[in-house]
């Protein structure tokens, strides 16, 4: 199941680096690189912190929902989603705390250099796609973990039945053994000797 974790990890880490460069594809005048947005001139602080909003609030939106997926390597998402009552309180408290943190004025832009007030419905829908594309891309890797899981089950089966065949042919093989000692003609006289002495 190591693969699994790793994938996780691996899906979490594309989707949510891709928001954030196509994030500043946007706002930064297509734009990536750390130079060339310093060379934009007055106002690339702001045009920057829009990008790393949207790319926050995707990594967020993300984490909750991997929250969700990550319960099991080969059962689907929507199984039993709502088992776990401190889960679904974790992660109402996790939306609470982002949208105060994105939104608040002054909490937002001075404090913390977020600004979801600004980033407009393209910075909304965008950072939709980072919880999207784990969705799908976590659920995918977990054909791979449930094909795994079975093939280490059909091992162990098999190890299972073979286990038994063995266990009655080593038996076997050890009565034979035993059967074809010789038998002490010394042991059997002596014990014939003791019988007649006890009737005497």
């Amino acid at each position: 199941m190591w693969l699994a974790m790793v994938m996780n990890g691996m899906v979490l880490t594309v989707v949510v680096v891709a928001v954030y460069l196509i994030s500043l594809l946007h706002f930064c005048d297509g734009e990536i690189l750390q130079t060339n947005i310093y060379n934009l001139g007055p106002g690339y602080d702001v045009r920057l912190s829009k990008a790393q909003t949207v790319a926050f609030i995707s990594l967020v939106w993300s984490e909750n929902i991997r929250a969700y997926i990550s319960r099991s390597f080969t059962n689907p998402m929507w199984h039993d989603i709502l088992g776990n009552p401190s889960m679904q309180k974790a992660i109402v408290m996790a939306q609470i705390c982002l949208y105060v943190a994105v939104l608040v004025p002054y909490l937002s832009d001075k404090i913390l250099g977020l600004r979801g007030l600004e980033i407009g419905y393209f910075g909304w829908l965008l950072a939709l796609v980072g919880p999207a594309g784990c969705f799908l891309l976590s659920e995918s890797c977990k054909l791979i973990s449930a094909y795994q899981a079975r093939k280490y089950q059909d091992s162990l089966a098999m190890a299972d039945s073979s286990a038994p065949a063995a266990a009655v042919k080593f038996s076997a093989a050890k009565k034979g053994k035993e059967a074809s000692k010789p038998v002490d003609k010394k042991i059997k006289k002596r014990s014939w000797l003791q019988c007649c002495q006890g009737w005497l």
